[in-house]
């Protein structure tokens, strides 16, 4: 088996760094999307991993929160991992800041041991959702111009009339966190449906589509039956905000005692104790 990691990172390039030696083994690649808008430096990063080839992204493209950008980012790392010679088996999305908390051993297990899809979906009407998540898709959205704040106020305008946009996906609606683990087939099928259809266009000015498009895709395909709600993260989401909480030293035994493979969000300006106290856990763990 063969496994191709895809990260989306946009900051903190000795955690990336430290997450690229993390992941690495003779079985996997990795595959990196730097937001074009962050200021960054390939050689500079090569100097952290001497020793690792990573495959960049190009282009790069502009990733802005809540965007259908982020879809593009996402797309861009698929395309370029399942078109290399390797052909991989799994596919499995991260972000920059992200940590594995298992052994790369027993991540390997347990994709060898479970050939299902792996991502969180939830069928709409999400009722955590303001206006139940349809505002997402059936109003225009503006993040990337007008910034996260102001779209708020400019869709709760919008919902005060009754003008909505068609839904830009046929079947039913699904959605959960962005980052997933899939299969091979299952990538083809995506990579196809973007390709022989209109759904890019159709996307244009929705808001966090991409907590909505791959689960939308995938819940709707052959692949339904074998998709398991579970996108094997561990997050905190007490605060109920629209990121998780930062990670800390407080939340070392969940991490220890999660059955997820990995874990998210770590800052190394914000805690860096954290992250070691994973890596510790990494190296005590058996192999």
């Amino acid at each position: 088996m063969k496994i191709a990691y895809l990260l989306q990172t946009h900051k903190n390039w000795e955690q990336l760094a430290l997450l690229i030696r993390l992941l690495k083994e003779s079985w996997n690649e990795i595959f990196v999307h730097v937001d074009a808008k962050a200021r960054f430096d390939e050689e500079q990063l090569h100097q952290l991993i001497p020793n690792i080839d990573v495959r960049f992204v190009q282009p790069r493209v502009k990733v802005y929160w809540g965007h259908d950008s982020q879809v593009h980012a996402t797309l861009a790392l698929l395309r370029s991992a399942f078109h290399a010679p390797e052909n991989f088996d799994r596919f499995i999305l991260l972000s920059g800041q992200d940590l594995p908390i298992k052994t790369n051993d027993h991540i390997f297990q347990f994709f060898d041991n479970n050939p299902h899809e792996y991502l969180q979906y939830y069928q709409f009407p999400i009722k955590w959702w303001v206006y139940n998540g349809y505002d997402r898709l059936q109003i225009y959205n503006f993040p990337a111009a007008l910034g996260p704040f102001w779209n708020k106020i400019n869709r709760r305008i919008q919902m005060l009339f009754p003008f909505r946009r068609p839904l830009p996906f046929d079947g039913a609606l699904f959605a959960g966190c962005q980052w997933f683990n899939l299969t091979r087939g299952a990538v083809e099928y995506v990579l196809q449906y973007v390709q022989t259809t209109n759904i890019l266009n159709r996307i244009k000015y929705s808001s966090c589509v991409d907590e909505i498009f791959f689960q939308s895709i995938l819940l709707n395909s052959p692949f339904a039956g074998t998709c398991q709600c579970d996108d094997l993260r561990y997050a905190d989401w007490e605060l109920h905000g629209s990121n998780p909480k930062t990670l800390d030293q407080s939340d070392l035994q969940k991490l220890q005692e999660s059955t997820a493979l990995f874990a998210r969000k770590f800052d190394q300006t914000h805690d860096p104790a954290i992250i070691q106290s994973v890596m510790q856990i990494l190296e005590k763990s058996p192999r």
